[in-house]
C-alpha cells in the first residue's frame, strides 16, 4: 500500500486544517428557483442519492430557504 492510497477510494473525505469562506457580494437579492420535474425512472435513483448524501453529513434537510437552485438528475 502507498503513502496516499485513501485519497483514492471510494469515501468522501473532509477538510480538517483550513476554514472556507464565501464571499457574497452586499445589497444582492436571494433567489429562489423552484425544483425541476424528474422523470419518474429517475425518482427513486434521486431520492436514494439524497438519502446517502444525507446520512454522510454532506447535505441536510432544510425546511424553507431565500436561496435555492434546483438539483439535475444525470444519467
Amino acid at each position: 500500500m502507498g503513502k496516499h492510497d485513501s485519497l483514492f477510494d471510494e469515501n468522501l473525505g473532509t477538510l480538517q486544517s483550513i476554514q472556507a469562506r464565501i464571499p457574497l457580494k452586499e445589497n444582492v437579492t436571494p433567489r429562489f428557483h423552484k425544483a425541476r420535474p424528474i422523470s419518474f425512472a429517475k425518482k427513486k435513483k434521486v431520492s436514494d442519492k439524497l438519502e446517502e448524501l444525507e446520512a454522510q453529513g454532506i447535505i441536510e434537510p432544510v425546511k424553507s430557504s431565500e436561496w435555492a437552485a434546483p438539483i439535475v438528475a444525470v444519467d
